[in-house]
């Protein structure tokens, strides 16, 4: 039963996508209800929500379960039929000198795929009902001890102190954004991602289905071999056998050889009944042997080599981290998050920047629906672009340091930290005595002006503006300007203001003594205050170059 290679892959992602709104929902229902118990501040409170909310949520999450899962098995019977219908069509039109029943009035057919469509839908249903999610404290619990474990580690946290509100939230649905619905197979205690378990269960069950209607062919037929299908960029492991005719015998002790066997569909092969000495292959010996060298001769992208179908699996990877960062944003959307909203909003982008990127480079099409998700529309996809182009506009007006998305990169590494100085975990307060060592005249002045001498440098530099101009210049531009940072990266708590407008003091040379008027200015960020310090004119309008 012959399926092309993009027919498998469109499969697949059918495969892929059949339990997304499950996931969606309760990705999205779940971290609902546990930023609700993180709001509650007292015990008998919580008590009180957790009567009143997680019986009846629970109900309403098996019932929206038991919806969504009678349309998956409406998809689930489409997809099984229409691959059998299309494989079946195109095997026998391989044997025109043969008289085959068509694809409807073949009983036997028929009942093949009755019985594995009512197979995979039993199996899927079982798959459902035995889901679960990461808990905070790492492992992996059936749905609703999981659901009750976060819904008590949110409330803990914010109710003893051990973290602030939006710190709770965030460590409660960790892994629930992050690992998204997992299967769990109880014998093994094994788990997985439930689209990843799916997809493997399903494209193993139609693989079955294939080889029982493709056997029944080959002998309706009159086979008497096997040809395996060949494509582009194949797989180490399936490469040196892909393309050709083998008997009956040696396609079965073949692939029974193989850690991965033909017809499983987790692969792009397949094997379709042919007569031996009649039926002409596919492909020529020269096509197979430039299948195998345009595949080693692969891609180079940022130094590394790939080899086309390491190029493949990297763009499976990038559609892979796409949906997951968009199973991030629903967490985000659901909790009230609009901080981490933001930063997983760019993240997103980011993504989508570099699956387009490499797929050029490799000369791959772009296949932007392997990324979607379920409840994840145009509105989310819009707000998530005209975010990141004010993102964009902002990283490039702070940073210069080659392109727009190193400055994009650098933006958001020192976002957290730009944050961290524009909260209370700061000192921002202007200490007295460090400002009045750059106001002329005070004591402090002069004492800094001997110790200088003392070390043979000229200064200190001077401020012409109050202890109050000074502290409003800090709050205005704390978080704002170039973050000071060691060649290990790490911040030295200073930053330099290169925007100001208006004349804040004169700067002064320690080497020789030259004096400038200056707007630009140095905060210096300390665990008693903070202070600020006329730097060189010559920095005006400068951004940041790493």
């Amino acid at each position: 039963m012959m399926l092309t290679p993009e027919q498998i892959d469109a499969i697949r992602d059918a495969a892929t996508k059949l339990t997304d709104p499950i996931s969606s929902y309760l990705i999205s229902e779940i971290a609902r209800r546990i930023s609700e118990a993180g709001q509650l501040t007292s015990t008998a409170a919580y008590e009180v929500w957790k009567l009143q909310n997680l019986g009846v949520s629970q109900r309403e999450i098996k019932k929206r379960i038991r919806k969504l899962l009678k349309v998956s098995h409406q998809e689930l019977r489409r997809l099984l039929t229409q691959s059998a219908e299309v494989g079946y069509n195109y095997d026998i039109m391989n044997f025109p000198f043969a008289q085959a029943v068509p694809f409807a009035e073949n009983i036997v057919l028929q009942q093949t795929i009755a019985a594995a469509v009512k197979l995979a839908q039993d199996d899927l249903t079982n798959m459902v009902q035995t889901i679960g999610f990461v808990a905070p404290d790492g492992k992996t619990y059936p749905l609703t001890a999981a659901y009750k474990k976060a819904c008590d580690f949110a409330f803990e946290q914010v109710a003893t102190g051990a973290s602030d509100y939006n710190t709770a939230i965030r460590q409660a649905t960790k892994n629930l954004a992050h690992k998204g619905v997992q299967w769990i197979d109880y014998q093994s205690g094994a788990h997985t991602s439930l689209e990843a378990a799916v997809r493997r269960n399903i494209m193993g069950g139609l693989g079955l289905m294939q080889e029982q209607i493709s056997r029944q062919e080959h002998d309706s037929l009159g086979a008497d071999g096997w040809e395996i299908s060949a494509h582009a960029a194949s797989a180490p492991d399936h490469e040196p056998i892909q393309g050709r005719q083998y008997s009956d015998a040696e396609y079965m002790a073949l692939n029974n050889s193989l850690a991965r066997r033909i017809g499983t569909l987790n692969c792009g092969h397949v094997a379709f009944p042919v007569i031996l000495g009649v039926s002409v292959p596919q492909y020529t010996p020269e096509e197979l042997a430039k299948f195998k060298r345009d595949n080693a001769t692969g891609i180079e992208y940022l130094g590394k080599h790939y080899t086309m179908y390491e190029a493949t699996q990297m763009q499976r990877k990038l559609e892979r981290s796409m949906r997951a960062q968009k199973r991030k944003i629903l967490v985000d959307e659901s909790t009230g998050d609009t901080e981490k909203l933001q930063i997983d909003q760019i993240k997103l982008q980011v993504l989508s920047g570099e699956y387009k990127r490499f797929s050029a480079a490799a000369g791959l099409r772009t296949q932007s629906e392997r990324a979607e998700i379920a409840n994840f529309g145009k509105g989310q996809a819009a707000r998530a672009k005209s975010g990141y182009a004010r993102v964009a506009t902002a990283a490039n007006s702070m940073y210069d340091i080659g392109s727009g998305e190193k400055n994009i990169k650098a933006y958001m590494r020192d976002l957290p930290l730009r944050r961290k100085i524009q909260s209370d975990q700061v000192i921002t307060t202007i200490e007295p005595g460090q400002f009045r060592k750059h106001v002329a005249g005070t004591n402090e002045y002069k004492q800094y002006v001997e110790k200088l001498k003392k070390q043979g440098k000229n200064g200190p530099s001077r401020l012409t503006v109050s202890a109050d101009e000074a502290q409003a210049l800090v709050d205005q531009y704390k978080g704002t300007g170039i973050l000071e940072r060691t060649n290990d990266g790490v911040w030295q708590s200073k930053e330099v203001v290169t925007m100001h407008p208006d004349v804040i003091g004169v700067v002064v040379d320690n080497r020789n003594g030259a004096e400038a008027e200056t707007t630009v200015f140095k905060i210096h960020y300390g665990k008693r205050g903070t202070h600020i310090v006329p730097d060189y004119p010559s920095k005006k309008g400068a951004k940041g170059r790493r």
